[in-house]
C-alpha cells in the first residue's frame, strides 16, 4: 500500500451497546460492509478483535467480537473508531483513491493558481465534493470528470479545470 497510508484507517464507529451478550451498533464509513463479515478482524483503540457475529439494521452494522461479552464491556467501546491495519486495505482501480490518500493534498487550477489544500471530504450519491480550506476560505469542488483532471498521490497534488464560474459559485460561506 501506499507509503504514505496511515498505519490504523478508520472504518466505523461504535455507536452503542445492543443486548445483553456484548452485541453493539456500527456506524459504517467503509464503501466495503464485507469489513464487517464475520471472521474479519477490525482494531478498536488498537486493540485487535475478531468479528464473531454481524447483521444490518436500521442502516447500521450489529456486530459480536471476541473478549466483549456483555454489555458493560460494549459500553466502554461507545464513541470509538472502528479501524483497520492499513494491510488490510484492498487495491482500488485505476483513478480511485481512498479519502485518506486525498486529504491534505493541495489543489491547483490547470493556470497554476493554488486553490488551497484538501481538509474534508463530503460523499453523495452522484460524486464526492472536495472541501478545499484556501486563503480566502472554503472552497467546494466536485469530484467529477469534467473538473478534477490530474491527481498526484506522489506529489500531494490535485489538478482542476476551473469551469467557468465553479470557484465563485462554490464559496463556502
Amino acid at each position: 500500500m501506499d507509503s504514505l497510508a496511515p498505519q490504523f484507517i478508520p472504518v466505523g464507529e461504535v455507536l452503542s451497546p445492543h443486548g445483553t451478550k456484548g452485541h453493539f451498533r456500527i456506524r459504517v464509513i467503509t464503501d466495503l460492509p464485507e469489513r464487517f463479515n464475520p471472521g474479519a478482524k477490525i482494531y478498536i483503540n488498537r486493540q485487535p478483535f475478531i468479528i464473531e457475529y454481524s447483521s444490518t439494521q436500521k442502516g447500521c452494522f450489529i456486530i459480536k467480537v471476541n473478549d466483549i461479552d456483555n454489555p458493560e464491556d460494549a459500553k466502554k467501546l461507545q464513541g470509538k473508531q472502528v479501524e483497520i491495519h492499513n494491510s488490510q486495505i484492498k487495491p482500488l482501480a485505476d483513478g480511485q483513491y481512498y479519502h485518506f490518500q486525498l486529504i491534505g493534498l493541495v489543489v491547483f487550477t490547470d493556470d497554476g493558481e493554488s486553490i488551497g489544500r484538501i481538509k474534508q471530504i463530503l460523499s453523495y450519491p452522484g460524486n464526492d465534493v472536495y472541501v478545499v480550506e484556501g486563503k480566502e476560505g472554503e472552497v467546494l469542488i466536485p469530484a467529477i470528470d469534467d473538473v478534477i483532471k490530474i491527481v498526484d498521490i506522489k506529489n500531494r497534488r490535485i489538478v482542476i479545470k476551473a469551469i467557468d464560474g465553479l470557484l465563485e459559485l462554490n464559496k463556502k460561506k
